[in-house]
């Protein structure tokens, strides 16, 4: 107990008799509202004096014991008068903290002269203006104290005499020049050593004179192979940028190290020479650096806040194009012979040229009016207010809004019907335009063709492509390998159609930086990537029926293993491999594609469905609006903004032809993605078909959508799709459209929400209506490449992968069997049903069973029997 009052006292605590907390906080239960008391003082930082008889001091004991328990903070006060030792950012660091915590004088005291300080000069700068003092040339000789505590310090002046191994003068004294200062507290921070001692390994070398470990300065390894060591128990005393490099040198040693490789190869630890240009020669605009804004000294007392306000946003851009218009360019031409996409043109030049617009759409004005809704001028310019707390969905809904409103401004109507869909036979599979080269692709006997993609010569010199034909060659259905230097350019492109057909082959197999051949972007996507997709999609025809995979030999094996060209090579073959592997189990993909209808219907009369009918009937489409039943508990109510504001678009709606229709008894919808069919028994709706796409508002009002059970049949797919949105909003499966890169399905679901206003709503429904317009104007619909197919013969009606997809029916086969269907055009290959099909009925083309046990024999080498599927 002793020791821990003697603690407690360490920390400001002054215990004497009485029962008082804090400067007006009496206590009169110690163990009950006492205790609160005390923490609330010690919260709140104030000055805590203790007055307890000693019969309490036990219970005073556990409340502050207690305290720390809790992780609370203590108001530590210092002594009045404290001296720090050093020259360091510690030093300046220690002294500018207890200058926060002491109302007395705080002093440095520093052997040499400011210019040789290795603290940093904005942060001594900073320390006296808070009020620190620095004592320059000064050694401390002897700590003075009475036995229990320090109560000062003896120092001696000194002189600066020759220079020292480090490049600074070496401190000498001042004979006679002994003198004390008064301290309350002393902290020492003039570095350490490292007691290397408790480490006990027999074998590992330690610098007599400083301690430290001694290590080779390339790998950093020591006396004793597989050991390794870095940081100041190495070089000593020295920065944080240093012990960072030795990390990260360390690490790649420890990898090498393990993966028995040369530790040393390849590595150097030699600096770039810096260009030699005479600045005298460059016109350049020279003005001070800019000062950083803190707060002023006098608030920085008792507080550790960031006393750093940060620039100004003009202030910091001009700090940030000091690197970028330095003008000191020494045209040494370096980067454009580095840059593997000729992006760099040294010599191109700015030129002004006009651009015929009958609008000008601009999204960056500070002028627009404080309002989310975009503004229109007569002149043609629109405009939209940046608001950098808006969500990236905001932007979208906003900038589509936009769109459409220009499309509905410059009467755009006539240009954007679908296109009709010519087709020899009949036909609308793109499978008849993949060229017959009188293989069965099926049969595993296709004709297969490698391009292995260089990347602008970037990876040749470490991955050897000689090595890599002859070895892919050898592969069985392998009858053609071509090297192009880039595919994700229109050339590359053109060059692989050009072989495909010289060689009549069925698959493809491109080895270059694309890792799959999905039509999803992810994360790993560059605009390269892109652009090779784009590129072979438009030019390859067996590129729409995947057949062509793609393999990542760029990052997967040149970057990863730039240090080991051999390893490099083998794991190109061994991907490659894989990848033909893969090619050969691919199913075959119809690449079914459908004409869509130009109409739309809008199932409910909200807000958000009125206006984008508006919307697309200005734009030429034909909307058919099934409005639902207004509840008998809206009649008869005094109108409202919002009944005003939908009578409004009800009246737009009358004025060009369009009046909802009545919600009928029963409605269900029939056909396929493009060309929608209602059924129904009500005769307005009996002949209602060719329905390229359907929006449903689920309501931000009571009535607007029949509550009915039977309204809408809740196992049909259009009661699967408004159920599940209704429940799960746009994380739904009908939400996931929301972020899919192409809509195939053409159907839109407003999820229930009450809470946004009428602007809000209005404008979900002409981002909708805009999103809906783009689709319709594509004026086909194909399916995904990895949209999945089910087969009857094997699906025992469990009816497990319904559940989860809204898209996915349970239908009666001819036997009575209950087997599950879906319309490949609506699948959007998530893959989800096929980990949940107990039977393996659901297969996707371009990751099946079969492919995936094909992958796995060619990369591990194990023969098929050994490679598990289902």
């Amino acid at each position: 107990r002793e020791r821990e009052v003697e603690a407690i006292k360490a920390l400001g605590v002054d215990i004497k008799t009485g029962v008082t907390v804090g400067r007006d906080v009496t206590i009169t239960d110690l163990r009950e509202r006492g205790y609160k008391a005390f923490f609330l003082a010690i919260g709140a930082h104030q000055n805590i004096s203790l007055e307890i008889p000693g019969e309490e001091l036990e219970g005073v004991v556990d409340a502050v014991s207690l305290l720390f328990a809790l992780n609370l903070k203590v108001g530590v006060s210092v002594g009045l008068n404290v001296v720090v030792i050093g020259g360091g950012n510690s030093a300046v660091d220690s002294a500018r903290t207890v200058k926060r915590r002491s109302k007395g004088e705080v002093r440095i005291l520093y052997r040499r002269t400011d210019e040789e300080m290795t603290a940093v000069a904005d942060e001594v700068e900073e320390a006296i203006k808070e009020g620190v003092s620095i004592e320059y040339l000064t050694q401390p000789v002897e700590i003075l104290g009475d036995g229990k505590k320090v109560t000062g310090i003896r120092c001696q002046r000194m002189k600066l005499g020759e220079l020292d191994a480090d490049g600074r003068r070496r401190p000498e004294p001042i004979p006679g020049s002994e003198f004390d200062i008064d301290a309350d507290h002393v902290v020492i921070a003039i570095g350490q050593r490292p007691n290397s001692s408790v480490l006990n390994i027999r074998g590992l070398d330690i610098s007599d004179r400083e301690a430290t470990i001694e290590a080779d300065p390339l790998t950093l390894e020591t006396s004793i192979p597989g050991i390794f060591a870095g940081g100041d128990c190495v070089t000593g005393p020295n920065n944080v940028v240093e012990a960072a490099a030795a990390g990260l040198r360390a690490a790649e040693s420890i990898d090498r190290y393990l993966r028995s490789r040369n530790i040393n190869k390849g590595r150097t630890l030699e600096k770039p020479e810096p260009a030699d240009v005479d600045i005298s020669q460059r016109d350049v605009m020279y003005y001070k650096r800019a000062r950083m804004p803190s707060i002023p000294p006098n608030k920085r007392m008792g507080r550790f806040e960031e006393i750093a306000l940060g620039l100004p946003v003009d202030i910091g851009r001009r700090e940030a194009e000091r690197c970028l218009n330095c003008a000191l360019c020494s045209e040494c031409l370096q980067c454009e012979q580095v840059c593997e996409l000729d992006a760099v043109l040294h010599k191109d030049k700015i030129e002004q040229v006009d651009i015929g617009a009958e609008a000008v759409i601009d999204f960056s004005s500070r002028d627009a009016a404080a309002s989310i809704t975009a503004k229109a001028g007569k002149s043609g310019l629109y405009t939209m207010e940046k608001d950098e707390d808006r969500s990236r969905q905001d932007e979208i809904t906003l900038a589509s809004a936009l769109a459409l409103k220009v499309a509905t401004d410059l009467k755009l109507g006539d240009e954007i019907h679908p296109p009709v869909i010519e087709t020899s036979g009949g036909s609308n599979n793109l499978a008849d335009l993949v060229p017959d080269t009188g293989e069965d692709v099926s049969t595993g006997k296709a004709r297969i063709g490698v391009v292995l993609c260089s990347c602008g010569g970037s990876i040749s010199s470490t991955i050897d492509f000689n090595h890599l034909t002859n070895e892919v060659l050898q592969l069985p259905g392998v009858c053609n390998v071509q090297e192009i230097l880039q595919a994700c350019t229109e050339e590359g492109a053109n060059s692989i159609a050009n072989q495909v057909q010289e060689w009549k082959l069925d698959k493809v197999v491109l080895a270059a930086c694309r890792c799959c051949g999905l039509e999803q972007i992810c994360y790993s996507c560059t605009d390269r990537r892109v652009m090779c997709q784009n590129h072979i999609g438009n030019n390859l025809p067996l590129y729409r029926n995947g057949n062509i995979d793609f393999v990542n030999i760029r990052e997967q094996c040149a970057w990863v293993h730039g240090d080991d060209p051999a390893g490099a090579t083998q794991k190109a073959v061994d991907i490659v491999s894989s990848g033909i592997a893969r090619s050969r189990g691919a199913l075959f993909v119809a690449g079914e594609r459908r004409q869509v209808a130009g109409s739309v219907l809008f199932l409910g009369d909200g807000i958000r469905g009125l206006t984008g009918a508006k919307n697309l009937a200005s734009l030429g489409f034909s909307v058919t609006v099934i409005a639902g039943p207004e509840p008998d508990s809206v009649k008869g109510l005094p109108r409202t903004e919002y009944s005003d504001y939908r009578a409004d678009l009800l009246k737009q709606l009358e004025e060009i032809g369009i009046s909802p229709v009545t919600w009928p008894q029963t409605l269900g919808m029939d056909g396929s993605p493009g060309n929608y069919t209602v059924v129904t028994k009500d005769k307005a709706l009996a002949n209602l078909g060719g329905i390229g796409a359907i929006i449903i508002d689920l309501g931000e009002q009571t009535g607007q959508v029949p509550p009915e059970d039977d309204a809408v049949a809740g196992e049909s797919r259009l009661g699967r799709i408004i159920g599940r949105s209704s429940i799960y909003g746009n994380s739904g499966s009908a939400g996931l459209r929301e972020f899919a890169v192409k809509e195939t399905a053409g159907i839109f679901v407003f999820p229930p929400d009450s809470e946004k206003s009428l602007q809000e709503q209005s404008l979900e429904g002409e981002y909708t209506a805009a999103r809906a317009s783009a689709f319709l104007h594509t004026g086909i619909v194909k399916q995904r490449g990895n949209a999945v197919t089910i087969n009857s013969k094997l699906c025992r009606g469990c009816g497990n992968c319904a559940a989860i997809c809204s898209y996915i029916e349970m239908k009666e086969r001819g036997n009575g069997m209950t087997c599950a269907v879906i319309d490949q055009l609506l699948c959007l290959g998530c893959g989800a049903c096929t980990v949940n099909c107990p039977t393996g009925a659901i297969t996707q083309p371009l990751q099946s069973d079969e492919q995936i046990g094909s992958t796995l024999e060619a990369l591990l080498n194990e023969p098929a029997s050994m490679v598990e599927t289902r």
